[in-house]
């Protein structure tokens, strides 16, 4: 009877072991996808700031040739040109953040 009674002891020692480890080991893996789902979605912020930073650098561009055209190919004052390129800058949508 003792016999049995310590075989069942070491069973249930060995399955609660046994779930000890797998919850460690599901856990680790857990957190491993997590860590990689996050790296992923890091990589494409990255990737669609960049994106985004050249598209505005070229709307940048395109406007500060728009701008200088007018200028240039106007007669002008460097007074009544000031006031012009401010004129212009304040009809720019504003900057959301």
């Amino acid at each position: 009877m003792r016999e049995g009674g310590r075989q069942r002891e070491e069973i249930i020692k060995r399955a609660i072991s046994d779930a000890e480890q797998l919850k460690a080991d599901l856990s680790a893996q857990a957190r491993a996808e997590a860590d990689q789902i996050l790296r992923k979605a890091k990589e494409q912020i990255e990737r669609e700031k960049r994106l985004a930073i050249q598209e505005l650098r070229g709307q940048v561009a395109d406007l500060a040739v728009e701008a200088a055209s007018r200028i240039v190919t106007s007669s002008l004052t460097p007074e009544a040109q000031r006031k012009l390129v401010h004129e212009f800058i304040e009809k720019l949508p504003a900057a959301r953040g």
